[in-house]
């Protein structure tokens, strides 16, 4: 009897289960709602040299967070450096500058008085009143010249800092090394690649989807994200910031891109993801 009971109990849990619909709380969203991507950082990019150099120092590895204006790799620069203490010896004298100031100043004076003299009492010759004319302007040509001398010294000495300060290479902004594409000693052309810096802590999610629900989606609509990371799917927001504004030709797909946070680091941009699109 009493085995007769436990069977019975068996049958009917066996029954209940096969029976019983899920609850619609914890079903599964229909796996043809959701569009598969790729996760990318908003921001990347390729540090590259400016000008042509030797690798003397890099202060940083691979895998660093580094801060905007960071000092990321310094190339020799002695020659860079006495091109600019020499400009700057240039500039900042103000010898000539200063004496023929003076020069056209007392010249001006002494025109002034001749000037007087002659009109007053005529004490000096019509002559010698052009000859002090010819003088004080002469002057006040010269220091001109000098004045502009200088002015072209102040931005030759612009230009050369400028020089020095592209051998120090900075960080664009704020983010981290993923990739260092140059090593102490090497010399780099112009626009080589040196490393790869990007921020992952504002992500997208890129997917291709027809046409038809792409029609349905507009920038700035907020989206149902999942990511997978560590073996699990881990639910994001997102909000749509970029929408093609043709369907490929071949293909038939719209590109979309939804930005999502990611201020903890927790998804490493790379890995797979989906959007759900109703």
């Amino acid at each position: 009897m009493h085995q007769a009971i436990v069977r019975f109990n068996i049958m009917a849990m066996i029954i209940i289960c096969v029976v019983m619909p899920v609850p619609a709380a914890v079903a599964d969203t229909d796996p043809a709602q959701w569009e598969k991507g790729m996760t990318e950082p908003i921001r990347k990019v390729v540090v590259r040299a400016p000008v042509s150099g030797v690798v003397d120092n890099i202060p940083i590895e691979e895998g660093d967070a580094v801060k905007k204006g960071q000092l990321l790799v310094s190339m020799k620069n002695e020659m860079e450096k006495l091109d600019l203490e020499r400009k700057k010896l240039m500039w900042k004298d103000k010898t000539r500058v200063n004496s023929t100031r003076v020069r056209a100043k007392i010249l001006k004076e002494m025109y002034k008085n001749n000037k007087s003299l002659y009109q007053q009492s005529g004490s000096i010759s019509e002559e010698e009143l052009r000859k002090s004319e010819l003088q004080y302007q002469k002057a006040k040509s010269q220091l001109k010249r000098l004045e502009l001398q200088e002015r072209k010294e102040r931005i030759e000495y612009d230009i050369a800092e400028q020089r020095l300060n592209k051998k120090k290479i900075r960080a664009p902004f704020s983010g981290v090394v993923s990739e260092i594409a140059v090593e102490t000693g090497a010399h780099c052309k112009p626009h080589q690649a040196m490393l790869h810096l990007l921020n992952p802590e504002k992500c997208v999610l890129v997917c291709n989807v027809k046409g038809a629900k792409a029609a349905k989606v507009q920038v700035g609509d907020n989206v149902e994200l999942q990511v997978y990371s560590g073996g699990e799917w881990l639910d994001k927001k997102g909000t749509i910031v970029y929408k093609a504004p043709m369907v490929h030709s071949a293909s038939g797909l719209v590109k979309l891109k939804a930005r999502f946070d990611n201020g903890n680091n927790q998804i490493i941009p790379g890995v797979k993801g989906r959007m759900l699109l109703q």
